[in-house]
Protein backbone atom coordinates (compact mmCIF):
# COMPACT_ATOMS: atom_id res chain seq x y z
CA UNK A 1 0.00 0.00 0.00
CA UNK A 2 1.60 3.04 -1.17
CA UNK A 3 0.43 5.09 1.67
CA UNK A 4 1.86 3.11 4.26
CA UNK A 5 5.01 3.74 2.50
CA UNK A 6 5.12 7.09 2.38
CA UNK A 7 4.04 7.18 6.30
CA UNK A 8 7.07 4.75 6.32
CA UNK A 9 9.45 6.98 4.85
CA UNK A 10 8.72 10.23 6.52
CA UNK A 11 7.83 8.57 10.12
CA UNK A 12 9.97 10.84 11.84
CA UNK A 13 7.22 13.68 11.42
CA UNK A 14 4.72 11.74 13.29
CA UNK A 15 4.40 10.98 17.15
CA UNK A 16 4.95 7.73 18.10
CA UNK A 17 1.96 5.57 19.55
CA UNK A 18 -0.86 7.83 17.06
CA UNK A 19 -2.68 6.77 13.57
CA UNK A 20 -1.16 8.93 11.21
CA UNK A 21 -3.73 8.61 8.58
CA UNK A 22 -6.99 7.02 7.82
CA UNK A 23 -8.26 5.54 4.46
CA UNK A 24 -10.20 3.23 2.26
CA UNK A 25 -8.96 0.37 0.86
CA UNK A 26 -10.58 -2.60 -0.92
CA UNK A 27 -13.69 -1.11 0.85
CA UNK A 28 -12.41 -1.65 4.30
CA UNK A 29 -11.58 1.69 6.60
CA UNK A 30 -8.00 0.97 7.76
CA UNK A 31 -5.48 3.25 9.89
CA UNK A 32 -1.76 3.82 9.17
CA UNK A 33 -0.37 3.15 13.33
CA UNK A 34 3.14 4.63 13.88
CA UNK A 35 4.89 2.68 16.68
CA UNK A 36 7.88 1.40 18.11
CA UNK A 37 8.88 -2.32 16.53
CA UNK A 38 10.77 -4.29 18.37
CA UNK A 39 11.40 -6.74 15.53
CA UNK A 40 11.90 -6.59 11.36
CA UNK A 41 13.09 -8.78 8.31
CA UNK A 42 16.36 -6.99 7.06
CA UNK A 43 17.66 -9.17 3.76
CA UNK A 44 15.80 -12.32 4.73
CA UNK A 45 16.97 -12.29 8.41
CA UNK A 46 14.32 -12.18 11.40
CA UNK A 47 16.24 -9.10 13.52
CA UNK A 48 14.62 -9.18 17.08
CA UNK A 49 15.45 -6.96 20.21
CA UNK A 50 15.73 -3.81 18.29
CA UNK A 51 13.64 -0.06 18.89
CA UNK A 52 12.54 0.72 15.51
CA UNK A 53 10.03 3.57 14.30
CA UNK A 54 7.35 2.00 11.98
CA UNK A 55 3.95 1.72 10.40
CA UNK A 56 1.75 -1.08 10.58
CA UNK A 57 -1.89 -0.99 8.73
CA UNK A 58 -5.03 -1.78 11.09
CA UNK A 59 -8.75 -2.50 10.36
CA UNK A 60 -11.39 -2.60 12.82
CA UNK A 61 -12.12 -5.80 14.34
CA UNK A 62 -14.52 -7.66 13.27
CA UNK A 63 -14.23 -6.87 9.40
CA UNK A 64 -13.56 -9.08 6.80
CA UNK A 65 -10.39 -11.08 7.01
CA UNK A 66 -8.83 -14.52 8.64
CA UNK A 67 -8.94 -14.30 12.18
CA UNK A 68 -10.54 -10.78 12.13
CA UNK A 69 -12.30 -11.48 15.73
CA UNK A 70 -9.20 -13.47 16.93
CA UNK A 71 -6.39 -11.73 18.81
CA UNK A 72 -3.10 -12.60 16.66
CA UNK A 73 -0.01 -14.52 18.83
CA UNK A 74 2.99 -12.10 18.42
CA UNK A 75 5.21 -14.27 20.37
CA UNK A 76 6.78 -15.50 16.71
CA UNK A 77 6.67 -12.85 13.69
CA UNK A 78 4.76 -13.63 11.04
CA UNK A 79 6.82 -12.25 8.21
CA UNK A 80 3.95 -12.35 5.73
CA UNK A 81 2.09 -9.84 7.93
CA UNK A 82 4.85 -7.00 8.32
CA UNK A 83 7.90 -6.38 5.85
CA UNK A 84 10.44 -3.92 6.15
CA UNK A 85 12.08 -2.59 3.23
CA UNK A 86 13.60 1.01 4.46
CA UNK A 87 16.82 2.13 4.29
CA UNK A 88 20.00 0.01 4.22
CA UNK A 89 20.92 -1.59 7.41
CA UNK A 90 22.54 0.98 9.42
CA UNK A 91 23.72 -0.91 12.07
CA UNK A 92 27.51 -1.84 11.30
CA UNK A 93 29.59 1.35 11.86
CA UNK A 94 31.69 2.51 9.24
CA UNK A 95 35.28 2.50 11.60
CA UNK A 96 37.50 4.13 8.85
CA UNK A 97 35.00 6.87 8.66
CA UNK A 98 34.86 7.19 12.63
CA UNK A 99 38.81 7.37 12.57
CA UNK A 100 38.45 10.44 9.56
CA UNK A 101 36.24 12.46 11.38
CA UNK A 102 37.79 11.68 15.02
CA UNK A 103 41.15 13.39 13.16
CA UNK A 104 39.04 16.55 11.38
CA UNK A 105 37.70 17.18 14.79
CA UNK A 106 40.92 17.38 16.38
CA UNK A 107 42.67 19.50 13.76
CA UNK A 108 40.02 21.52 13.77
CA UNK A 109 39.58 22.34 17.82
CA UNK A 110 43.47 22.18 17.51
CA UNK A 111 43.42 25.25 14.79
CA UNK A 112 40.84 27.19 16.45
CA UNK A 113 42.74 27.17 19.86
CA UNK A 114 46.63 28.15 17.84
CA UNK A 115 44.16 30.51 16.40
CA UNK A 116 42.73 32.01 19.70
CA UNK A 117 46.23 32.23 21.51
CA UNK A 118 48.72 33.56 18.93
CA UNK A 119 45.87 36.61 18.63
CA UNK A 120 46.74 38.92 21.13
CA UNK A 121 50.66 37.84 20.49
CA UNK A 122 52.96 41.08 18.93
CA UNK A 123 55.05 39.76 15.68
CA UNK A 124 58.41 39.57 16.18
CA UNK A 125 61.11 41.29 13.59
Amino acid sequence: MQAAIHVRDHVRDYKRGTIAQTLTYNGQTVALWVSSHSWTWRNGVLIQGICISGVAVLQQAGTSGVGATEADNLDTPDPTAAVYAGPPDHEATNWPLVAVSGVALVATVTAFWLALKLAGRPRLP
